[in-house]
C-alpha cells in the first residue's frame, strides 16, 4: 500500500528547506534522490520511490544511497546541480508533492506523483509544462511538451489516517517498512518465476529424455545381422532387387528382406551397415546424452525443493545467477532458443561450441549467436556442420580446444566414419558470405589447417559434455 495523502502531508512536514542541490541520483528506474545541503551546513537526502503499489516520500540523513546511472537523474545533474529548493509541498492535499527549485532566476519543478500505481516523477517549468519525466506515459498527457493541469489534482481527505507504524520517527519508519515490504514481495516475484522456469526446466529435460527413449537405437544390432547375413548370401542376390531370401539361425528358417531395388548388392548390404553404424553412433550420443540430462535434472529437482521450502532473498538471487537468468528472455540473444539449431558442446577451458543441425541453422548460427572474434571450423572436402566456438576477448584457442573443436567438425559431417580427417578453421570476421542465396555456404579466407586423427577417448569426452 503506497503513502496515503495523510501522511504525505505529515511527512512534507517534516522536510527543512531551502536548500542547495549537490546530486540527483536513481537506485533504479522507479527510484529519485535528492541530496541537498540546508542553511546549517547539514546534508539530507530526499527519496522518492514511485514503483507500482508502494509509492513513498521521505527524508534521510547521511551519505548519499548508492546510485545508478539512468536517464531522469543524468539530466537533472547535467542541468540543475547547485539549484536551489525553495520550497516542498503538498499541492492541493493530493498525492503530488511539488519541489520548487531556482535557477538562473528561473522557476522549476519537480513533481512526485505519488498515485499508488503507474506513479511518476516529472520536471515542470513555471508554467507546469513537462520538460522531462522518469517515466513517459502519453496516453494520459504524461509526455514532453504537454501541461500538467494542477487543478485536476485534489483530494477526498475523510477515509485516510496516519498508521500507527508511521507515528514514531516518521521518515525513518516509512523508509524502513517500504525497504522491508519492497524486498519481500521482490523476493515472492522471484520465488515464483524461479518456480516457474525450474518447472518448465524439468519438463523440458524429461521430454528430451524421454524422446531419446523412444528411439529405434536399440535395433542397431538387427541392422548389423541383416547385413552380415546377405553378405554371406551375396551370390544368391540379384541386383536391383526389391528384396532377397535369407536363412535366419534365430527361427531356423528362411526369411525375406527388403531391399531397395534402384541399388546393386552391394550397394544394399553397405546400406545395411551404414544404417547399423548410424543407429550405434547415435545410441552412444544418445546414452551420453542422457547421462548428461539426467545429472542436470537431479540438480534442478534439488533446486525445486530447496525453492519450496522459501529461502531467503538474498539466496534466490544466487539461484537465480547460477542459473544465468539474469534478464533471461528480455534481452534479445538470451531469448533465443538456440538449441532449436544448435548443439551445444563445452570443450576444454571453459570454451563453448556450437554445432549447426542443419544449413539453414549454419546461417542462424553465425548471423545470431557467432561474433567476429570467435572461431569457425569445418570438415574439408566434405558436407557437414559448422562449429562456432566462442571466444574471450583477447584470448587465443588452446591447441586442445581445436583439437576437440576439429574432433565434432569431422563427427559432425560426412567423413564421420573416417579414422582420420581435414579440418580447416578460422575467425568468424575472416568468413566470407557470397551473394547466391545458398544455404549454409560461407568462404573461409586466412584459415588454417588441422589433421586430425580421431580418438574414442577425446570424442566420448567432448559429446558427454553436451549442454543440453
Amino acid at each position: 500500500m503506497s503513502l496515503n495523502c495523510i501522511e504525505i502531508e505529515e511527512v512534507v512536514a517534516t522536510f527543512p528547506k531551502p536548500g542547495i542541490v549537490k546530486k540527483f541520483g536513481q537506485k533504479d528506474s522507479d527510484s529519485l534522490f535528492i541530496n541537498y545541503q540546508i542553511p546549517d551546513g547539514e546534508t539530507l537526502n530526499l527519496i522518492i520511490n514511485v514503483a507500482n503499489g508502494y509509492n513513498y516520500i521521505c527524508l534521510l540523513e547521511g551519505q548519499s544511497p548508492e546510485s545508478r546511472s539512468l536517464k531522469f537523474s543524468q539530466y537533472l545533474n547535467s542541468k540543475f546541480l547547485r539549484s536551489k529548493i525553495e520550497n516542498i509541498y503538498q499541492l492541493n492535499l493530493s498525492r503530488i508533492v511539488a519541489i520548487e527549485l531556482i535557477y538562473d532566476s528561473k522557476r522549476y519543478y519537480i513533481a512526485a506523483r505519488m498515485w499508488g500505481t503507474g506513479g511518476n516523477i516529472l520536471l515542470l517549468d513555471e508554467n507546469f509544462v513537462i520538460i522531462e519525466s522518469l517515466k513517459r506515459y502519453p496516453k494520459r498527457g504524461e509526455w514532453i511538451g504537454e501541461k500538467l493541469d494542477i487543478s485536476l489534482y485534489k483530494s477526498n481527505r475523510t477515509d485516510f489516517y496516519v498508521r500507527d507504524e508511521f507515528k514514531t520517527d516518521i521518515n525513518n519508519s516509512i523508509f524502513s517498512y517500504y525497504n522491508r515490504v519492497i524486498e519481500e514481495a521482490e523476493a515472492l516475484n522471484l520465488r515464483k518465476n524461479l518456480l516457474n522456469i525450474i518447472t518448465n526446466e524439468i519438463k523440458r529435460i524429461n521430454e528430451l529424455i524421454s524422446k531419446n527413449e523412444s528411439g529405434e537405437y536399440e535395433n542397431a544390432d538387427k541392422y548389423l545381422y541383416i547385413g552380415e547375413s546377405l553378405k554371406a548370401n551375396i551370390c544368391n542376390i540379384k541386383d536391383f532387387s526389391d528384396n532377397a531370401e535369407i536363412f535366419d539361425y534365430n527361427t531356423n528358417s528362411n526369411i525375406k528382406v527388403a531391399l531397395d531395388k534402384n541399388l546393386t548388392a552391394v550397394e544394399n548390404i553397405q546400406k545395411y551397415f551404414t544404417k547399423y553404424r548410424k543407429l550405434k553412433d547415435g545410441k552412444i550420443f544418445r546414452d551420453e546424452q542422457n547421462r548428461s540430462l539426467k545429472s542436470k535434472l537431479e540438480k534442478f529437482d534439488a533446486l525445486l525443493s530447496e525453492i519450496e521450502q522459501r529461502p531467503d532473498p538474498e539466496r534466490l538471487r544466487e539461484i537465480k545467477k547460477s542459473l544465468n537468468l539474469t534478464k533471461a528472455g528480455n534481452d534479445d540473444k538470451s531469448s533465443i532458443n538456440i538449441r532449436s539449431f544448435a548443439r551445444i558442446f563445452n570443450l576444454a577451458n571453459n570454451c563453448k561450441a556450437y554445432v549447426s543441425k542443419s544449413a539453414k541453422d549454419a546461417d542462424n548460427l553465425l548471423k545470431l549467436v557467432a561474433k567476429g572474434n570467435d572461431y569457425w571450423f569445418h570438415s574439408r572436402d566434405y558436407a557437414g556442420s559448422h562449429v562456432v566456438v566462442k571466444t574471450e576477448k583477447g584470448k587465443e584457442l588452446s591447441e586442445r580446444t581445436k583439437i576437440e573443436a576439429a574432433h565434432l567438425a569431422v563427427f559432425y559431417s560426412k567423413a564421420k566414419n573416417a579414422l582420420d580427417g581435414d579440418v580447416y578453421f578460422t575467425q568468424i570476421k575472416y568468413l566470407h558470405k557470397p551473394n547466391a542465396n545458398v544455404k549454409g555456404l560461407v568462404f573461409p579466407t586466412r584459415e588454417k589447417n588441422i589433421k586430425v586423427r580421431m580418438e574414442k577417448k577425446i570424442l566420448d569426452s567432448i559429446l558427454s559434455n553436451a549442454d543440453s
